[in-house]
């Protein structure tokens, strides 16, 4: 009975924190759709730039980083699985040197997308409808709709 109790009360509190985290993203976001679901442990960075569309799963230990002036979009009922990176800037190369400057650019991901757990979504990519990435691939190019891609660099299969 002390068990099923404790259950509970973890699945209440578990609850309350993902309501909270609509609550303050819905607030932030640019743009957050209807049933949105946002686990645990999720970091989003420059959420005014970010637009989440309806039906959206972000599980835990998912990144979404967008820079000033670079959005990024995330269509309908698209899922990001564990420790998924999305990304809008980093570091600029010059000469293939690392330069002191950031690069930033735009990232879209079509709705019914899934990105696979530990995956990294670079700057400047568009992932098309219903694409798969698969985990632990990193997308350095744009993915086409239905596509299905996977390794690093990230390559249809």
């Amino acid at each position: 009975m002390t068990a099923n109790l404790f259950e509970q009360i973890v699945r209440l509190r578990r609850g309350a924190s993902r309501r909270a985290r609509r609550l303050l993203y819905g607030l932030r976001c640019k743009r957050f759709g209807r049933g949105v679901e946002i686990a645990d442990h999720v970091l989003i960075f420059r959420p005014e730039f970010i637009e989440i569309g309806d039906g959206v799963t972000i599980n835990d230990r998912v990144i979404l980083q967008s820079c000033e002036g670079a959005e990024l979009t995330i269509g309908d009922r698209a899922v990001l699985s564990y420790g998924a990176y999305i990304l809008t800037g980093g570091r600029a190369l010059a000469d293939g040197k690392v330069a002191q400057t950031h690069s930033r650019a735009p990232v879209s991901i079509g709705p019914g997308v899934w990105i696979g757990a530990g995956a990294i979504v670079l700057p400047g990519v568009t992932i098309a409808a219903s694409a798969v990435v698969g985990a632990g691939s990193v997308v350095t190019k744009d993915v086409p709709e239905g596509c299905k891609v996977v390794g690093s660099p990230a390559r249809p299969i």
